[in-house]
């Protein structure tokens, strides 16, 4: 760790009211200008903390500024473990810091013994459920993410124009094919179908950004960290992007599990019930829209049979909806 850095990180901790002394400081990520998290160890044990200044974009000091809020007035609110908070400061300056105690790190879908996982699920499912149907939730709490409505017909041009953009990568020249290319125009068809169920399924709290690296591990389970993103919407979407995220080609029969699981748990949670079946359904209009309209931003990161298993995935999901 250079110099610079660990000032930094000293200094943070005094102004957050632990002046003690500093031990070794690793810097986790440091992202774009003028943004960084380290853990830190503290006399008291390790912490984890977020340093946002006002040289970083707007976009960055809002994420930080919401998780701040989140803390300080949502998240004891919240019938799911997050980090405990040692410290927050988010000055006129446009200046963040944030310090929360450290915990062991993200597990892997295949990490996951299958108890870790049912209650990784549970608590997703008993999130959703406590503020289901709440839409006055951005009135009570202003700062939660802004977005488009659930269900709001996405701008489909800059989406064509994407999709063709990842087909002229060499890469994906082979993965994303002119046949596929013909074909989007039906699955952007099949998509309003799935938008029309989305617009109509009740709203609720939901993380934002839920994926397992997003979850940290304690003794006692799952801890739920990053919640730059936490926002309205739907919930099984979350669920959906967990899924999304943790399973690979080789991974279909735990997608389809957990998403049954997480279906029947939420059955279970929700008053008025909602029917498994329906929130099947609903997750897989996520998901296409998912795989549509999100996921080809990211088709480069990815090697050519990742890509392959979105599309396989898109072109089953395109055939449930596009009967409508």
């Amino acid at each position: 760790m250079n110099t610079d850095r660990y000032e930094q990180a000293s200094a943070a901790l005094a102004q957050l009211g632990f002046a003690e002394d500093m031990g070794e400081i690793e810097l986790l990520s440091e992202g774009a200008s003028g943004a960084w998290s380290m853990r830190v160890s503290l006399p008291h044990g390790a912490a984890v903390l977020k340093i946002v200044t006002a040289a970083a974009d707007t976009t960055l000091r809002q994420r930080a500024q919401r998780e701040v809020a989140f803390y300080r007035e949502l998240a004891a609110h919240l019938p799911v473990p997050t980090p405990h908070l040692l410290g927050a400061q988010a000055d006129s300056t446009g200046n963040v810091l944030l310090l929360i105690e450290a915990y062991e790190a993200p597990r892997t879908l295949q990490a996951l013994s299958a108890t870790q996982m049912e209650a990784l699920v549970s608590q997703i499912a008993t999130l959703h459920a406590a503020f289901w149907g709440q839409h006055d939730l951005s009135r009570r709490y202003p700062w939660l993410r802004p977005g488009s409505q659930p269900g709001e017909q996405p701008d489909l041009a800059p989406a064509t124009q994407l999709w063709q953009a990842q087909a002229d990568t060499a890469a994906l020249r082979e993965v994303i094919t002119p046949a596929i290319l013909d074909a989007l125009p039906a699955w952007f068809r099949a998509l309003t179908h799935a938008n029309d169920l989305m617009q109509a399924w009740p709203c609720t709290l939901v993380h934002g950004d839920c994926h397992l690296g997003n979850v940290l591990w304690s003794a006692d389970g799952p801890i739920w960290g990053d919640w730059q993103e936490v926002g309205l919407g739907l919930g099984p979407a979350d669920m959906s992007f967990l899924l999304q995220r943790a399973c690979g080609p080789q991974d279909d029969d735990a997608f389809a599990h957990w998403s049954e699981r997480y279906a029947t748990l939420l059955a279970a949670a929700v008053v008025p019930s909602v029917a498994p079946a329906d929130t099947l359904r609903l997750m897989e209009a996520c998901e296409l829209h998912m795989r549509l309209i999100e996921w080809p931003h990211y088709f480069d990161w990815l090697p050519p049979e990742a890509v392959a298993h979105q599309l396989a995935r898109a072109r089953r999901l395109v055939a449930r909806f596009a009967a409508g």
